[in-house]
């Protein structure tokens, strides 16, 4: 069943549909809807819209007469001449708004996961097949794979920020990688596959208990702190890092150094100014134990002579 749709859109303010392009994708566990317009023939302009369908997620509705399709606040139309394609992309919708996945998010509003999801104790946990993602808006992913009461479990795959780097784990135990993975680098003019004993790993880190592995691995440094206990590149990871970012995540970067110096010179000019309080105290302190001794021996000579 076709997944890629030319359509027309508008918002629910606006009376004239523009020429666009919407496209349904499936990835491992969870689907996602764009809708991008028409810029010329080969060219899209991106951004119109990108949701992920989950019943609660997205709001959708359907028009069969008028071949019609309300996604949030868009409203997008099919041809009169192209009923098929309408009966596609309404099954499409349907189809997998009705499947049992569900989605979490972080206090930010990022999307947390999206898999499987167990209510126990009141509480909300992947249990089965998931997908777990990145504290951030790009929704970049974190780990993919099996889960056993919130807890990784089973088999699945662990990703570096900007998905460069995978580390593949087979046997997955309550939350704690067994025995064996395979770490898979692959930055432009560096590629490495090597097999990673996450015994040693351990050990290399000194994290010995349960919970600390359990909460290291549940971290977004997992698979950054093992790239670099196996880097052999001269250049570092950080300038690999750097390189593949996308101009908006450099200026993020560079803006977000430039909040914490003013952040650090506001410190520092409080951290003086307390100083110079204290100094001005005791200074004062001392004057006034000066004056008085000053006094008293004056008094005592007075009293002598």
């Amino acid at each position: 069943m076709a997944n890629n749709f030319i359509i027309k859109y508008r918002t629910e303010t606006e009376e004239t549909f523009i020429d666009g392009y919407l496209e349904i994708n499936k990835k491992y566990n969870y689907s996602t809807i764009a809708i991008n317009s028409i810029k010329d023939k080969y060219s899209f302009i991106n951004n119109i819209l990108f949701e992920y369908i989950f019943n609660g997620n997205i709001q959708i509705s359907f028009d069969d007469d008028q071949f019609e399709s309300k996604i949030n606040n868009l409203i997008i139309k099919f041809d009169s001449n192209s009923s098929s394609a309408w009966v596609n992309y309404k099954t499409l919708i349907v189809t997998i708004i009705n499947t049992k996945n569900e989605i979490e998010r972080y206090p930010s509003g990022n999307i947390l996961c999206i898999g499987d999801i167990l209510y126990k104790n009141n509480k909300r946990i992947l249990h089965g097949s998931g997908t777990v993602f990145y504290d951030k808006p790009t929704n970049n992913i974190m780990y993919i794979g099996e889960f056993e009461n919130g807890l990784f479990d089973g088999s699945g795959i662990f990703y570096s920020l900007d998905g460069n780097v995978l580390i593949t784990v087979n046997n997955i135990a309550n939350g704690i990688p067994k025995h064996c993975g395979e770490i898979k680098i692959n930055y432009p003019n560096y590629e490495l596959i090597k097999e990673i004993s996450f015994y040693d790993i351990w050990d290399k880190l000194n994290i010995s208990s349960n919970d600390a592995i359990i909460s290291f691995v549940n971290s977004d440094k997992f698979v950054d702190t093992i790239t670099k206990l196996v880097w052999t590149n001269t250049k570092s990871l950080e300038e690999y890092k750097f390189e593949v970012m996308s101009p908006d995540d450099k200026f993020n970067l560079f803006y977000s150094k430039i909040k914490k110096l003013e952040q650090y010179n506001i410190n520092y000019n409080q951290f003086l100014k307390q100083i110079n309080y204290y100094n001005f105290i005791q200074f004062s302190i001392f004057l006034f134990l000066f004056i008085i001794l000053m006094t008293c021996y004056l008094f005592i000579l007075f009293k002598i002579y």
